[in-house]
């Protein structure tokens, strides 16, 4: 059972007529808390819990927002095929170009184990990863198989996993929901850890017509599936944990021969014990 209980309303403010609500998100910056809505005439509006205007932006070339996505204060947005940060410390709008890249974007989301990280699908369904130095500087660390997935994506994020609802099916009266393991990121195509399946499982569903996780302390992660006439929602639990290998004891070499010359020392301290001090008038005339 679930029990909803009315808190109060605010008004958002449009920079033009006419704009609609395309996305909305809360996001948290130092303590504190904002409602962050993205427009279809490329507006931002920042607003606190109370209803109170903290900023009104606009995103370059006022490209409708498609999404925007936080995490730890870190809130990146999409529109026009483009993406950047939103900043709640000067409130202002960053967009970044990552090099190497020439895809149009079409989702992105903050890595919620490594924040400086990434997580985009661009256009053709292709799901990349970007590492991102001070909110401006980014280059590409990892891009997944193209044959994975299929445009239109949605990604979410879990610890150590990046998950996507590939919709390209939908048509066909099914559409998956897949893992990627970021392990394989940032490493090298010989790299052992690149020879298995980046792919996790995949699993085959109804078209939906929204999705959503939910992250849970020291349980399983959940995935809410909502169907395409609104009317079922699916429940699925993530029986999934990050290997996280043991550290090497970098003294390990060192230790080996330190108690070795231990040892030796404590038995001849107990070999000459046992023997009796040196008395020097035992010795042997000449």
């Amino acid at each position: 059972n679930v029990s909803v209980q009315f808190s109060g309303q605010m008004r958002v403010p449009g920079p033009r007529t006419g704009a609609n609500i395309t996305a909305l998100i809360m996001a948290s910056h130092q303590g504190t808390k904002y409602f962050i809505a993205g427009d279809s005439h490329g507006g931002i509006a920042i607003l606190t819990r109370n209803g109170t205007v903290a900023a009104k932006l606009s995103v370059p070339g006022n490209a409708s927002v498609e999404s925007v996505n936080a995490h730890v204060g870190h809130v990146v947005y999409v529109a026009g095929g483009e993406w950047g940060y939103i900043d709640l410390e000067r409130f202002e709008v960053r967009r970044v170009q990552c090099a190497k890249f020439e895809g149009h974007v079409s989702a992105a989301i903050v890595d919620t184990q490594q924040t400086s990280r990434v997580l985009v699908a661009d256009d053709l369904g292709v799901v990349w990863v970007f590492q991102v130095r001070d909110q401006r500087f980014c280059k590409i660390e990892h891009r997944f198989s193209a044959l994975a997935t299929r445009a239109p994506v949605q990604l979410a994020s879990v610890r150590g996993f990046v998950l996507a609802l590939d919709q390209s099916t939908a048509a066909r009266g099914r559409v998956s929901s897949l893992a990627f393991n970021l392990s394989h990121s940032g490493k090298k195509r010989m790299d052992p850890e690149r020879a298995s399946s980046a792919i996790v499982w995949r699993r085959w569903g109804t078209p939906v017509r929204d999705w959503a996780v939910h992250k849970r302390y020291q349980q399983g992660d959940l995935m809410a599936f909502l169907s395409a006439d609104g009317l079922e929602v699916e429940v699925v639990e993530l029986l999934m944990h990050v290997y996280t290998p043991q550290q090497g004891d970098t003294l390990g070499n060192f230790k080996l021969p330190v108690f070795a010359v231990a040892i030796v020392l404590v038995l001849g301290y107990q070999y000459v014990k046992q023997q009796g001090a040196f008395d020097p008038g035992l010795m042997e005339g000449s």
